[in-house]
């Protein structure tokens, strides 16, 4: 049972952390001003998604595209890239 308390006890030293550090930085507050998106998911967004000076637009973060005789197609989002991200992402979208 002490190791239990213990263990709940450095979860919860980490989640206040994470929320501090998500708070204190403009690259963790964009995120977290989304409906859906919290702290955790802005952590894991900003330290797993790429730069965002990457992408000409936020539409072609998530999605594949295919493109056929100077045709350009945006297809649904692709289930590549990180699944844990993804499950995040999509659990905020449902909410």
């Amino acid at each position: 049972m002490e190791h239990l308390r213990s263990l709940t006890d450095r979860i919860q030293q980490l989640e206040h952390n994470i929320v501090g550090d998500v708070r204190a930085s403009p690259a963790g507050r964009r995120p977290a001003a989304n409906p859906g998106v919290g702290p955790i998911t802005a952590a894991t967004l900003r330290t797993l998604a790429p730069d965002p000076a990457v992408f000409s637009s936020g539409r072609l973060f998530g999605t594949r595209s295919n493109s056929s005789g100077g045709k350009e197609r945006i297809g649904r989002i692709s289930k590549m890239g990180n699944p844990a991200l993804r499950s995040l992402l999509v659990a905020g979208a449902t909410r």
